[in-house]
């Protein structure tokens, strides 16, 4: 198969990864990405992956001090993950381009954290395309796409991780991770996301503030499934940093949800089980393989 590369370099960042098949984008239908990430079971995974994030002090400070996260944190959420699929289901140019953009945004998020937190000092100056910073955020979303999908989906064998990981890595390179700065294995993701965990995150106020907006903004019907959702699959020490009540009681509850999900699914119609964005892709990918079509003789 022929690589191709797109003449969009990303402003201040590497050089964009080449896309084997532009027209499918950096990764494709034959990706473990696609297979993965078209679940929409895996938003059951996003109240975790947001408090993770938050739970870095230079990405709550950052969120807090450039976004209207407390006046629309549902808003937020939405246009994030919009962004994700224009870059895992678009095309190799419709990537680059929402790429660039949250780059953009990024570029203008600095500061200083307002508080001790942890090993983090009052004052330390935050920068949102740091690459320490986009590595911890991109890890959020890996760790909360395989965490979903094991718990709700199906499970995945320990070489489909190593290989989801590996596929990662242009996501990873169009948001300006140095190829250096990524764990070599899926192995070296796991003990960086653990060390990060232990020794790296703290929660502070302008965490729990975030938090509780993102409560407040819910329907007051849902708030009690969120709270379940994101306590559920935060790991114990993150749990415990936010306050959250856990017991016997709400692990039951979460694996009853989680067994009647993967029950369900393979009954659900695709238009529900599986994300619009992928959908259309797919699509589009076989309209344009049947107008390639030679016309019969």
């Amino acid at each position: 198969m022929q690589t191709e590369s797109l003449s969009l370099p990303l402003d201040g960042a590497p050089p964009t990864p080449a896309a084997p098949e532009p027209a499918h984008g950096f990764f494709g239908p034959d990706s473990l990405v696609w297979r993965i990430s078209r679940e929409n079971a895996l938003l059951l995974g996003g109240p975790a992956a947001v408090l993770l994030q938050l739970a870095h002090p230079a990405v709550a400070a950052g969120v807090a001090e450039h976004s209207r996260f407390d006046a629309d944190p549902l808003g937020r959420f939405r246009r994030t993950f919009e962004t994700i699929d224009r870059i895992l289901f678009g095309s190799a140019e419709e990537a680059v381009t929402a790429a660039r953009a949250a780059r953009r945004r990024h570029d203008l998020v600095r500061g200083r954290l307002p508080e001790d937190l942890g090993p983090h000092r009052r004052g330390t100056p935050y920068f949102a395309n740091r690459p320490d910073l986009l590595l911890w955020v991109h890890a959020t979303l890996i760790e909360g796409a395989l965490g979903a999908y094991g718990r709700f989906v199906g499970p995945l064998r320990e070489a489909e991780r190593e290989r989801y990981y590996e596929e990662t890595r242009p996501f990873a390179e169009l948001f300006g991770i140095p190829e250096a700065a990524l764990p070599a294995s899926y192995g070296a993701f796991r003990s960086y996301f653990a060390h990060t965990v232990e020794r790296v995150l703290a929660v502070g106020s302008c965490a729990q503030e975030l938090r509780r907006s993102l409560r407040r903004s819910l329907p007051a019907a849902l708030r009690p499934l969120t709270a379940l959702l994101a306590a559920g699959l935060l790991p114990e020490r993150v749990r415990a940093l936010y306050g959250l009540p856990w017991n016997r009681g709400r692990a039951l509850a979460l694996e009853t949800l989680a067994q009647g999900m993967r029950r369900s699914l393979p009954h659900l119609p695709e238009r529900l089980r599986y994300d619009a964005r992928y959908l259309r892709a797919k699509r589009k990918l076989r309209a344009r393989a049947g107008g390639s079509r030679s016309p019969s003789p």
